[in-house]
Formats: structure tokens, sequence, C-alpha cells
């Protein structure tokens, strides 16, 4: 039994957040000017099937890390590449989470600063977030949620004011190949991502079933991410849109309540930095578990934080130099993770499926041939399950 065990409510938090990480500073899909929304819905849609896709695993190998996984399903070798590959992917989505919001905070706040000080100073605080264990990240997680869907939700309202619903017209001008590509966009970053929970999702409790964990954190993270996105093109407009970096920090820029109340950037830069801070640290905490499952280091040890910590910062700096190389990534980014968000995961279904059926076909019980097998038994050895038999 894992000591950091997460409740329901800390999965459902930490996924959210997670998933909002930088999903929020790059709204997606403002190339497609007044469609982007569309976007974003699609991308939305397409991310259920992977869901379903990632809670069936955890519930086929429960108590099982994403590395333990990966060795079951196709032996110590070609499981252990796998885990490697796993492994780097983790690091480089800490890496490009630590440098967007690097850059957000120095382009938006603080020019002057030199970038290298800046990230050191995020990589020593999610140096601080990873070892304190996901746990505590869960509890701290529940404090932070609701203060993003407050100030998410209270921009909204106090942006009707300087709304214009006629920006959203007229609809799906966008070609439908850009349309498609841009949901496509949406479904591998950020929700894509999600799968590095496979290797941290192992420490939920046992009695609970992780679907309706994460069916609630989806349902969440699509509200937000639908109120962020209509509340930039109706405050916005397409055009402007398009051509700014940050349209959530430039959409509540210029709201206010009265003459009074005003800055509501400085909260919406809060709500970003602690998203941010929590991606980076299920990042660097999923690889941590990885390397660990696969060098036969107990998960709970905290040897590895401080490389992969430092390694993960220097992968920051060095993943691109200016903006447009980082267009460039972007613009090949899904098409590399796709094995890894879907390929892979999708034949673990299939060898987890295959196992489950072809055990309980071996152990027919009292009604015939009935399926009396639980999915915890799905990992038991032969010599177990013979026992039980007995």
């Amino acid at each position: 039994m894992h000591e950091q065990i997460l409740s329901r409510s800390q999965a459902v938090c930490l996924f959210v957040l997670f998933t909002l990480g930088t999903g929020l500073i790059h709204s997606e899909g403002t190339h497609l000017y007044q469609d982007g929304w569309i976007a974003t819905l699609g991308g939305l849609i397409m991310a259920i099937p992977l869901i379903v896709l990632y809670t069936r695993l955890l519930t086929l190998f429960p108590g099982k890390n994403g590395a333990e996984m990966l060795r079951l399903c196709f032996g110590r070798v070609l499981g252990g590449f796998l885990t490697i590959l796993f492994c780097l992917y983790a690091l480089y989505t800490a890496a490009h989470a630590l440098r967007t919001l690097s850059d957000y905070i120095q382009i938006s706040s603080i020019p002057e600063t030199l970038q290298y000080l800046m990230i050191f100073a995020l990589a020593i605080l999610s140096l601080y977030g990873v070892r304190s264990g996901v746990r505590t990240l869960g509890q701290w997680s529940i404090y932070i949620l609701p203060l993003v869907v407050l100030v998410v939700a209270g921009t909204c309202i106090i942006g009707i004011t300087d709304m214009d619903f006629h920006n959203l017209l007229p609809m799906f001008q966008a070609p439908p190949k850009d349309l498609i590509q841009g949901s496509f966009n949406a479904l591998s970053s950020p929700f894509g991502e999600t799968v590095l929970f496979l290797f941290v999702f192992d420490t939920f409790k046992p009695k609970k079933e992780p679907s309706r964990a994460l069916y609630i954190a989806l349902a969440i993270t699509a509200a937000l991410f639908m109120l962020s996105t209509l509340r930039n093109i109706l405050i916005l407009g397409p055009v402007a849109i398009s051509h700014t970096l940050y349209p959530g920090y430039s959409s509540v820029r210029i709201l206010s309540a009265g003459n009074f109340l005003t800055r509501f950037e400085a909260l919406v830069s809060v709500n970003l930095i602690l998203a941010g801070f929590i991606k980076i640290c299920v990042g660097v905490f999923a690889a941590s578990r990885a390397l660990s499952t696969l060098l036969g280091i107990p998960v709970s040890s905290k040897a590895l934080n401080v490389p992969l910590i430092f390694a993960t910062a220097a992968l920051s700096l060095w993943i691109y130099r200016t903006s447009l190389e980082a267009e460039h990534i972007y613009a090949v980014y899904p098409y590399f993770v796709l094995p890894l968000q879907l390929g892979i995961p999708a034949l673990m279904w299939l060898v987890g499926e295959f196992r489950y059926r072809r055990r309980s076909s071996h152990k027919p019980g009292l009604t015939g041939g009935r399926n009396t097998q639980t999915p915890n038994e799905l990992t038991d050895s032969p010599s177990q399950i013979t026992s039980r038999t007995l």
C-alpha cells in the first residue's frame, strides 16, 4: 500500500489544474478568429475517448503505475524502452510548462529580469512541490481550484458589459481542415498530456473507481476552457485575439468594475502561475516514478527529484530560442506525441483485455463459464491464481 493516497476530490483538483496549466496561457485556435471556440470544443469532444481509455487501464491494472503496466504488457526489454520514452515525454512536458510560465512572467510583468534567474526560481519552487509528494499537491489543489473557478467566472460576469456577441459571427468561416487541425492540436495539448496520470494515479484509493473522478475533472476542465475562450473572443474580437500572445491576460486587462476596481490581470496571473506550477510538479513526479520503477528504486524515494528538476530546467532553456522556433515545434508536436498519448495506451488496453478475458475463461467458478475474476487478479502470478482456484 502506498503511503501517499489520493482521495477522489484531490485527484479531480490535481487533474483540472494540470490540464489548465499552460492551456489558459496560450489559448488554442486563436488563428481561427471567431471559430477558435469550435476548435476548443472539438478538442474536448475528442478527449472523451482518451479519458475512457485511461480510466480502463487504471481499472485493468489496479495499484500499478504506468511503468509497471508497460512491463506487464510488453515485457522487461520493450517495456523498459517504452518507459524511457514516457520518462522523456514527462520531462519535456514539465520543461515546456516551465519555459511557458517563465516567458509569461517575464513578458507580462518583469521584462528586465534574466530568464535564467526566473527559471531557476521556478525550478526551486517546483522541487519543493515534488519532494512534498503527490498527496500534498492534491491537498493544496483543493484550495487552489476554487480560486481559479472564481476568477474565471468572476471575470466573465464583470466583462459582460465589454462583450460584443457579434464577435462570434459569422460562424464556421474557417475551412473544415483548419477546424479539424485546431481540434487535434487542442487534443494533443493539454488533454493528451493527461496520459502522464497513469504514472501518478496508482496512488488512488483502491476502493474508489478512478473513472468517476476523471469524468468529473474533464467536465470541470471543459467548462473552464469554454468560458475562458468565449470570454476572450467576445471581449477582444476575432482580429485582435489572433494577434495577441496572451489572450486571457489581454482580455481581462481592460476590465473594470466601476471606477474603483481594476487590474484584474493580477488575479489571472496568479491563477496561471499556480496552475503552471502544478503541471511542472506532476510532469517531474511522473518522470521520477517511471525512472524509479525502471531502476528498481522504491517509488517513494526522493533521490531522483533533484537531478530531474535541474534536467527539466536545462531542457526548458534548450527546447527553443525564439518564438518562431516555438511555432515550428507546436506545428509538429501533435504528430510526435500521438503514439505516446493514444497508440501505446491503446495497445496496452488490448493486451490487458486479452489477458483479463483469457484468465477469466480459465476460471469458470460456480456459474459455469461466467466471469468471476476481479480486475485485481489481472496482475497476479499463475501460482497465486492456481492456489485460489484450488
